[in-house]
């Protein structure tokens, strides 16, 4: 997936919904996994693309931070370097204050 989001993020549209879908799944790996791969999409340069897009998606792995795993909320932790520097907009989203992102409302 980031492949294609970094390739041809136009078929991403029929994608980011499962993405969505695992990190509210039961198991922990499925959180685990799409915590870590939308984490890392976000990072690259068309995650304010993405976050615009998106909006459900994004505030559902904000709410990983909060997950009831440790492991879950540990992606989200690892993430977060990255997205501050691409991300800029959402750094209130990012450290806890706020669910929303400036790139939400543009």
């Amino acid at each position: 997936m980031k492949r294609l989001h970094h390739s041809c993020p136009a078929v991403l549209h029929s994608v980011i919904p499962i993405l969505e879908t695992e990190l509210r799944a039961d198991g922990t790996t499925p959180r685990i996994i799409a915590t870590q791969t939308l984490g890392e999409m976000y990072a690259d340069k068309g995650g304010p693309d993405l976050v615009r897009k998106y909006p459900s998606t994004w505030q559902a792995w904000i709410n990983r931070r909060a997950d009831i795993a440790v492991p879950v909320r540990l992606k989200c932790v690892e993430a977060i370097p990255s997205l501050l520097s691409n991300l800029p907009e959402c750094k209130d989203a990012l450290d806890g204050r706020t669910n929303l992102c400036a790139v939400d409302q543009a």
